[in-house]
């Protein structure tokens, strides 16, 4: 349980900075949306809306071809 609480406080300010780095460079790879899940299943806490708004311009600019897919 330990564990979990440390890795949590840890993934709050990671999703938010994953979130940035996805819209400032305009690439994702799997990796940020692999990073970006994980952090979000094991938060105590639910995603603000400021970062379910940045995951819903994430997926709207993917659905445009807005944003490169890096591997």
């Amino acid at each position: 349980m330990l564990y979990t609480q440390t890795n949590s406080t840890c993934s709050d300010g990671a999703v938010s900075s994953v979130l940035d780095r996805i819209l400032a460079t305009g690439q994702i790879a799997q990796s940020d949306a692999h990073r970006v899940l994980q952090a979000a299943m094991t938060l105590d806490s639910p995603l603000s809306a400021e970062e379910q708004t940045k995951i819903r311009v994430i997926a709207h600019r993917l659905g445009l071809g807005m944003l490169k897919v890096v591997y």
